[in-house]
């Protein structure tokens, strides 16, 4: 990637490339009708919100604005990760220019995150408790409101931090799952990759941005 969405299109577009919002959030954020409804996701009125199926909400109007991004996360601690780190990345991707040093600090903050997470799910795959990632999760939720919020927006990075605090405890969660035939274990344990990975997004997409 060379340079940085700069329509509105242009961030929903690449937002949807990288998997921070489906289809249907696309789409309902991208018509011309005031009102519409899809598989995941609905619109209308001047306050126009189009919430997709995976958590990820996007507000704004019928003029084409952004206002926020709306959160709507649920499931076990998996999940939650995931679509935290989901919500992060649409967050990023259609926040405003920061300035070099902000972006440096943020990508860093990003990448620890996604360190915790791949290191938990290495563990977890050997079936041994990670041992300590607890800590480090909830250091992290701590930090988001002070790392990210002027970026992303306050209100948002308080919404993301309460839910991070509702699924720090790695080691509790991988525990409950030792008992799974591996292919089954493997798929939830997945799950931390995935939401690494959506982290380790976010981190190279604000990078990039001019």
């Amino acid at each position: 990637m060379t340079g940085t969405p700069q329509t509105r299109l242009d961030q929903l577009k690449h937002a949807l490339a990288l998997g921070a919002i489906d289809q249907d959030t696309f789409n309902a954020l991208t018509t011309a009708s005031a009102s519409l409804t899809g598989g995941g996701a609905i619109a209308q009125g001047a306050g126009a919100q189009a919430v997709g199926a995976g958590g990820i909400g996007i507000g704004g109007n019928n003029s084409g604005n952004i206002a926020q991004i709306v959160v709507n996360i649920h499931g076990d601690d998996a999940d939650k990760q995931v679509e935290i780190a989901r919500a992060t990345l649409a967050a990023t991707l259609l926040a405003p220019p920061a300035e070099a040093a902000r972006k440096q600090a943020i990508s860093a903050y990003y990448l620890d995150i996604a360190g915790t997470l791949h290191e938990a799910a290495e563990a977890l795959r050997h079936l041994q408790v990670p041992h300590g990632t607890c800590g480090q999760m909830l250091f992290h939720a701590d930090q988001l409101p002070g790392v990210v919020g002027d970026f992303i927006g306050q209100e948002l990075a308080s919404a993301l931090q309460a839910k991070l605090r509702e699924s720090y405890s790695l080691e509790a969660f991988g525990a409950q799952y030792f008992g799974l035939p591996p292919a089954e274990r493997e798929v939830k344990f997945g799950q931390l990759d995935e939401a690494a990975g959506y982290f380790e997004a976010a981190a190279r997409a604000i990078r990039v941005r001019r």
